[in-house]
């Protein structure tokens, strides 16, 4: 494989951490995990040589790997980031890509008693994982950027974690929970009342192969209000 890479691309590696801080979430969602990492092209070259690290926080419904996806008219990140390297607008870092997903279509990146520790996830397992088994530069030299759900994300955990982040982007983040939230509110009441009730709605989203717009809307608000308004002890979320 790295035979056929041309000099200016970078590779990309998969790790599988196994998570502590998922153990025992309400949705069974997997402990482990893939979490792609991209290294850039000259990482295997210099070889005393350290790098800056940029975590990308995936929108709601979103993972990951996704973002290495690709098309003719859509390329992946790892392609983008090559092509700004090229013309000289970027500069070479480690790029890394968590995998946040929950059967609810996300987590928000937050603690919650419902869906899970995706905070401590990221924060306690990932960033210290990424130093240990990569060259670089650590604090000081670590940024975080995301859209949609990640870019809330990355405006929070960057605000929380000042230690840990040195710089934060958020494209299109939530903010301003009640314009972007409220007009949702009534399509999740109709779905949920037509399912009769959430145990149901998500059993019928589940086994659905093509899921539609309104399913999605109230899926939305449900992972939101799992984030937000979780139950202390778990057992639901207001």
């Amino acid at each position: 494989m790295n035979g056929s890479r041309l000099p200016n691309e970078g590779r990309v590696v998969c790790l599988r951490p196994r998570s502590e801080a998922l153990k025992g979430n309400r949705l069974n969602d997997p402990l482990i995990r893939d979490l792609m990492v991209w290294l850039p092209p000259s990482y295997d070259q210099e070889l005393e040589r350290k790098y800056p690290v940029l975590f990308y926080l995936s929108g709601f419904t979103g993972r990951g790997r996704m973002a290495l996806n690709d098309n003719p008219w859509a390329p992946g990140m790892d392609r983008r980031i090559e092509a700004l390297l090229r013309q000289g607008y970027a500069e070479e870092a480690i790029l890394v890509f968590p995998d946040c997903f929950t059967r609810l279509g996300g987590s928000q990146y937050v603690n919650s008693s419902y869906l899970g520790s995706y905070e401590d996830y990221l924060i306690c397992e990932l960033v210290p994982l990424v130093d240990k088994k990569f060259r670089t530069k650590g604090d000081g030299h670590r940024g975080l950027f995301g859209k949609s759900s990640g870019g809330f994300g990355a405006l929070r955990l960057g605000m929380v974690y000042p230690d840990i982040f040195s710089a934060i982007a958020s494209h299109a983040g939530d903010i301003s929970f009640e314009l972007c939230y409220l007009p949702d509110f009534p399509k999740a009441a109709r779905g949920l009342s037509r399912a009769g009730g959430f145990d149901a709605f998500l059993k019928d989203f589940e086994a659905q192969e093509k899921k539609t717009s309104d399913q999605i809307h109230t899926l939305n608000i449900c992972a939101m209000a799992a984030a937000y308004s979780p139950f202390e002890d778990g057992s639901g979320f207001d």
